[in-house]
């Protein structure tokens, strides 16, 4: 039993008082740039950037062509995109699929895993749902990009120099922050929500509108509860990330594994 104990104790990766220290000095430096109307204006370049990526990745996943930009009209960001799929595209991702079967075909493990994804993906490209994932992207990428930040700020992975640690943590309490200020007060401001409804110049809905009313046929504030549920939750998965990252490691490992016995 003390045995098992242990084992299971060298597998959790303890956090050092220099990440403990980092982490709480990006925390205080992001929840001090929300408090200033100038400073979110400065920063919200880079939020715009993250959020426009996202749709951009997730439409060429799906086959359509798409490139971000700056709406210097009514502000923000825009993603211009094609309606529909274009063929050459389809089949490049598709021949990424092959390509990782062939790749990975000694590896029954991650054959499943691709296996499993490829069938995920069909479901949702030959359906309404990626309309809706690439939609809920722009939001989520940010979420996500938050995430890797705060991971990076915790480990120091990719970090060349000390700086970048705090930098990190920064930007990516900043990005959780403000996504969480921004559920907050559409759900709890009716002025704040009655404008975000409007939209851009009253004709350009904005994503968590759209989702809501043309995709999932729900309130807004439905929707807004569960990205103010996510917000909260995205600090917690680079902590678990971080804390288990020797069990992460294995599995990663043995998916990258090109012959397996």
């Amino acid at each position: 039993m003390k045995k098992k104990r242990q084992e299971r104790q060298t597998r959790v990766t303890p956090i050092d008082t220099q990440a403990w220290k980092t982490i709480a000095a990006s925390f205080l430096v992001a929840a001090f740039l929300l408090t200033s109307r100038p400073l979110i204006l400065l920063f919200n370049p880079f939020l715009t950037v993250v959020h426009e990526l996202g749709h951009t990745i997730l439409a060429w996943l799906f086959g359509y062509f798409a490139i971000p930009a700056f709406d210097f009209i009514y502000g923000g960001g825009v993603t211009i995109q094609t309606q529909q799929p274009i063929l050459l595209i389809a089949i490049g991702i598709y021949t990424g699929f092959a390509y990782l079967f062939y790749r990975y075909r000694k590896n029954a493990l991650t054959c499943k895993v691709l296996l499993g994804i490829l069938i995920l993906y069909a479901i949702c490209a030959y359906t309404p749902l990626h309309h809706s994932l690439m939609i809920a992207m722009g939001h989520g990428s940010e979420l996500i990009v938050g995430g890797i930040f705060l991971y990076r700020a915790l480990s120091g992975s990719g970090c060349c120099h000390m700086i970048e640690r705090p930098i990190y943590g920064m930007l990516g309490f900043f990005a959780v922050l403000y996504d969480t200020r921004f559920a907050y007060r559409i759900l709890t401001i009716p002025q704040v929500r009655s404008v975000y409804e409007e939209g851009k110049g009253g004709v350009l809905h904005h994503d968590l509108v759209r989702l809501a009313g043309e995709y999932w046929g729900v309130e807004l504030s439905i929707v807004m509860i569960g990205f103010l549920l996510l917000s909260l939750l995205t600090p917690v998965i680079p902590f678990l990330l971080f804390r288990y990252q020797v069990v992460v490691k294995e599995w990663r490992d043995r998916l990258l594994l090109k012959t397996r016995g």
